[in-house]
């Protein structure tokens, strides 16, 4: 499993950096946070090239793989799982 990652000065406009990277790619994603009156502590966490999709449904969470990465990390995924029940399901099935 290899993680990347890069750090950079502040950007006053993150979702304009966001779009320019990320125009039209599926499966990225721009988290933003801050203290809510002063502002302080802005941190935004940009993800470019997801490993893994996670989708839920009710009670029923979906792990997809997207790359190499992810196929790496889906057996450990289960190995720490506390859920009741997994089932594994390829795309080709």
């Amino acid at each position: 499993v290899e993680t990347l990652i890069v750090s950079s000065r502040y950007q006053a406009d993150p979702l304009n950096l966001y779009q320019r990277l990320c125009h039209n790619k599926a499966n990225s994603l721009l988290l933003e946070s801050a203290e809510i009156d002063s502002k302080d502590d802005l941190k935004s966490l940009l993800l470019v090239d997801a490993a893994l999709k996670l989708t839920c449904h009710g009670q029923t969470v979906s792990v997809q793989a997207l790359t190499n990465n992810g196929q790496a990390l889906l057996p450990l995924l289960v190995k720490q799982s506390q859920a009741s029940q997994v089932q594994q399901a390829s795309d080709d099935s």
